[in-house]
């Protein structure tokens, strides 16, 4: 697949038969395990992602699998990946488990669709969120003190109410889950030490901004790197 062509997923994967929950390589080694994810070493400079079919809400792992989700989610990024490549620089290399160097290349029929090998890269320890409607924690916020992560909201808003432009609200990422903040605060938090991901810093100049964030996604791209990940 590149960057022209549509996102198609094996019917085999959406077999609830053969949804995967649990994901693990004979002869591999695990860097670390996500809600969704595992990460596995592939050699000093690259990582082979797994999704699984997962969910996870609210950072709990649901006891019910979702047929082909951890493929979609991973046919989804590829996708955007190869489309905005020159826009900025990815961790991604291949999608193509039958092209991973071993052990993954003989597991290349369990991995498909669901697998990349990525270049190492230090993690930037931000989540991009655009929230569209006000409910769940920021609905928890806002009848405390009437903001959202920090930002104050017009008075009188009902649970659900339509966020007129969308509001951009940052998570700071950790190895247990996210939590929400306020920009200034996730910028600082980022444990990579760099300057906020291109989406965060356009967000960030004006609150005229956030209008231009509806309907899109917000991408944060890794710094690549050979010595951390």
């Amino acid at each position: 697949m590149n960057g022209t062509e549509s996102i198609a997923i094996h019917p085999d994967l959406l077999d609830p038969a053969r949804a995967v929950r649990d994901v693990d390589v004979p002869g591999a080694t695990v860097f670390r395990r996500g809600k969704v994810r595992t990460v596995f070493e592939a050699g000093p400079d690259h990582f082979v992602i797994v999704a699984s079919d997962r969910l996870s809400a609210y950072d709990s792992i649901l006891p019910t699998p979702i047929p082909g989700k951890g493929a979609l989610l991973s046919l989804i990024s590829a996708f955007w990946m190869r489309t905005l490549a020159s826009a900025r620089p990815h961790h991604l290399v291949s999608d193509d488990p039958a092209a991973f160097p071993a052990p993954f290349a003989a597991h290349a029929g369990a991995l498909r669709g669901r697998a990349q090998l990525v270049r190492r890269a230090a993690r930037i320890d931000i989540e991009c969120v655009v929230r569209g409607h006000l409910t769940g924690s920021g609905w928890k916020e806002y009848r405390s003190s009437g903001t959202v992560c920090g930002e104050r909201l017009p008075a009188g808003l009902a649970d659900g109410a339509r966020l007129e432009p969308a509001l951009f609200t940052p998570a700071t990422k950790a190895d247990t889950g996210t939590t929400r903040t306020s920009r200034s605060r996730a910028w600082a938090s980022s444990s990579a030490g760099t300057r906020p991901p291109p989406c965060a810093r356009a967000a960030s100049r004006s609150t005229r901004k956030r209008a231009h964030t509806r309907g899109r996604a917000a991408w944060c791209w890794p710094t690549p790197s050979s010595s951390s990940a």
